[in-house]
């Protein structure tokens, strides 16, 4: 039996009528309704996702009017019409033949316009009833109450019963009541998913920044970080949430005497750059900017972060490619006013010699002397090689061929008969398009070092081999002998860096431009007392590069 008005009103009254006093029965289905609100209005004010709630509230809707089914209609500003959004107790073909109604269409339509409620008594004979399905669903009694937020209508909650007998007149106050409720539960449900998407969108975008980001407090604590920034750092962005930025960057307790955070907001500057190098080598530019409040007092900053190692690195081969240049103009002027008068001191002294006796005194000087002029031409030779290389003449060489060629050579150089020479060379080892001349210069260098690294006795091993596509050769040159220090390592391939007495320093140099000219790599693992190994790989189809761009002829930087 429905609740009548006068006994919800006696329920909740102050001071409830002593005239008229509620049946058990009555009594208990009131409390079961208040209940029900009860935890509706629970639901509604936590609720956050939208579909979800109106499955519940329609439930309770149900319940509260014991009614066969309920539905909700909201506009669609899309398409101008009112669409069913959820739905309980009616099949899916009454459901999709009551869809898309036009406000002022049947019942829905115009309590969505009037923004009034709307009660028949029997649907199934009322003229305002537009769609058939309703009269073949055989609905009778069916209450429409509008769903309000902030003055504007949202749609319609709408529930019926097919009981002829069922009368629901009576609580029509209640639906309204729920209905105002849900409509600003709706409006909160929307702006919580529009909020949710501004910030799936905010966050997407921050995280599609190839730059990397963070947001700091005053006290420089990162509070948000996107993946850029931690993938310039190599950690997760919650493990950078809350490090200080000086922490997080370099690994230090404290600022930097320079902090452009402070200068950012201890100044109120925008842009506000700095370079720092990480403890790794990693070399970062960062701009700061402060986050002013409404009164223009700073509460933190933002950080844009940028690696610029590469191009750092690569304004350091520029600047030594045009240094390299720089002396290439050099060693040419050398070339003419060097060279030739050393060749007339080299034929006037090797003239003296053949007419001195060999006891001759003066003999040795002047043996010390020509020794010396040879070497002073040697070095501008090498000089002249390294800064002006010639252009390559390439040809289909056999590089097991060739090694023993220059091991033969080598042998001549070999301090003892206590240093072996080793050659293993590999099986088919396809042929190299290169110079044959530069070659051979790369294998006797690095060779000769290999030799002059030993210092009594010991074993060079050289090894020839290829991967297992046959695109690439590997020339591999082992030496027993001292070794290179580690602070060494970075620099032997750099121009003019020598630990020999009388070594020019343009050897290695001189190997790295050749090989890297044809496309390769030359790389080192050394561990002093105990040796080192040079290897060359070298692409099967290799083709010279230009040699005339310094660029491409300087050494790797430091």
């Amino acid at each position: 039996m429905p609740v009548k008005k006068e006994t919800i009103s006696h329920i909740t009254s102050p001071h409830p009528s002593p005239t008229v006093p509620p049946s058990p029965l009555e009594l208990e289905r009131a409390i079961e309704k208040f209940t029900a609100l009860s935890s509706l209005a629970s639901a509604v004010s936590r609720a956050r996702e939208l579909d979800p709630l109106l499955a519940e509230v329609l439930d309770t809707v149900m319940e509260l009017f014991g009614t066969d089914l309920a539905h909700v209609m909201l506009f669609d500003p899309d398409t101008g019409d009112l669409c069913v959004r959820a739905g309980r107790g009616a099949p899916p073909e009454y459901v999709a033949a009551i869809n898309h109604l036009r406000p002022g269409e049947g019942v829905a339509g115009r309590v969505y316009v009037s923004g009034k409620p709307l009660v028949l008594r029997d649907a199934s004979t009322d003229p305002r009833i537009t769609r058939d399905i309703v009269r073949k669903m055989n609905v009778h009694a069916l209450a429409c109450v509008p769903l309000i937020a902030g003055g504007r209508t949202l749609g319609v909650l709408v529930t019926a019963t097919r009981d002829p007998e069922h009368r629901i007149t009576d609580n029509i106050e209640l639906l309204e009541a729920i209905g105002h409720q849900l409509g600003m539960a709706i409006e909160n449900a929307r702006l919580f998913e529009e909020n949710l998407r501004a910030r799936q969108l905010w966050e997407s975008t921050f995280n599609a920044i190839s730059d990397g980001i963070s947001v700091h407090t005053e006290d420089m604590k990162i509070v948000k970080a996107n993946r850029a920034l931690a993938r310039i750092l190599e950690a997760p962005p919650e493990q950078l949430v809350g490090l200080p930025c000086c922490m997080a960057m370099l690994g230090r307790e404290t600022p930097l005497p320079d902090c452009a955070h402070r200068r950012a907001t201890d100044g109120h500057l925008s842009h506000v750059r700095e370079v720092i190098e990480r403890p790794n080598g990693q070399i970062l530019r960062i701009t700061v900017d402060p986050l002013l409040d409404e009164e223009g007092r700073p509460y933190g900053s933002v950080h844009v972060v940028s690696d610029i190692t590469e191009r750092i690195a690569m304004e350091r081969r520029i600047a030594r490619a045009e240094q390299l240049a720089l002396i290439g103009e050099l060693a040419a002027g050398l070339a003419h006013e060097v060279k030739n008068p050393l060749a007339g001191i080299k034929g006037a002294l090797e003239i003296i010699l053949e007419r001195l006796a060999e006891d001759d005194p003066h003999r040795k000087v002047l043996e010390h002397v020509l020794a010396e002029t040879m070497r002073i031409n040697r070095i501008i030779s090498d000089l002249l090689d390294y800064a002006r290389p010639h252009r390559p003449s390439c040809t289909r060489i056999d590089l097991n061929a060739l090694v023993e060629r220059v091991i033969a050579t080598a042998q001549l150089q070999l301090p003892s008969d206590r240093v072996k020479l080793e050659f293993r060379p590999a099986a088919d080892v396809p042929p190299l398009v290169i110079d044959p001349d530069e070659m051979q210069k790369v294998i006797l260098n690095l060779l000769l070092n290999a030799i002059h690294a030993i210092k009594d006795e010991g074993r060079i091993i050289i090894a020839t081999a290829t991967d297992e596509d046959n695109r690439t050769v590997k020339l591999s040159i082992t030496d027993t002998g001292q070794g290179i220090p580690p602070e060494n390592l970075s620099k032997i391939f750099r121009p003019f860096f020598t630990t020999k007495k009388k070594g020019t320093g343009l050897g290695l140099a001189t190997c790295h431009r050749i090989v890297t000219s044809y496309g390769g790599t030359i790389t080192v693992h050394s561990e002093v007392g105990k040796g080192s190994t040079f290897t060359v790989e070298l692409p099967t189809a290799a083709e010279p590069l230009d040699l005339g761009s310094p660029v491409q002829t300087a050494p790797p930087a430091s």
